[in-house]
């Protein structure tokens, strides 16, 4: 029997919508709570942002071919499985393996020597504090009309007790 997550935990089982990162990874935490819940305690939500919301990522599904597929992103999501064989890291946009080691996941799509340009902060969440801290009420997606700059994922927002996504980004700044 394994110890992580990688043999329950498929990309093409998973709730996914493009550009709602924050919302995928809180309903892959629904999903290790509903299946493996013993796992969440060795699972921790990332943020990364910065200052002028312009972070780069490489390997990304919206990326540029001809770049790595970087994408500049105002914020992204992901999540990290820590365990006895490595840490994996598991980011539904990622064009490398699902998950990832987090080793090969920062060497190629966080690129650390790109840091200094880019002032990248980072916050990690224990997923269960994630999973009942975290809201969505999707207004970061909408223009002024009201419409949504993307299509927004099936499922009504999340609502818990908790603080708004841009909240949690807000918080990098500390």
């Amino acid at each position: 029997m394994t110890d992580t997550l990688s043999a329950v935990i498929k990309r093409e089982n998973c709730v996914y919508t493009s550009c709602y990162c924050e919302e995928n990874i809180w309903k892959l935490c629904e999903q290790i709570k509903n299946i493996k819940p013993e796992c969440l305690e060795n699972c921790f939500v990332i943020f990364v942002s910065n200052h002028s919301k312009q972070v780069p990522i490489w390997f990304q599904k919206s990326g540029h071919v001809e770049d790595d597929y970087l994408c500049v992103w105002d914020y992204h999501v992901f999540m990290i499985e820590k365990s006895s064989n490595g840490t994996l890291v598991f980011d539904f946009d990622t064009v490398l393996d699902f998950p990832v080691p987090f080793e090969i996941y920062v060497a190629k799509a966080l690129k650390p020597e790109f840091n200094r340009h880019y002032e990248r902060l980072f916050r990690v969440i224990p997923s269960n504090t994630y999973l009942t801290c975290f809201a969505s009420d999707r207004s970061h997606m909408k223009r002024k009309d009201g419409s949504y700059m993307q299509e927004p994922p099936s499922y009504s927002p999340i609502c818990t007790e908790g603080i708004l996504i841009f909240l949690f980004i807000n918080k990098l700044k500390l």
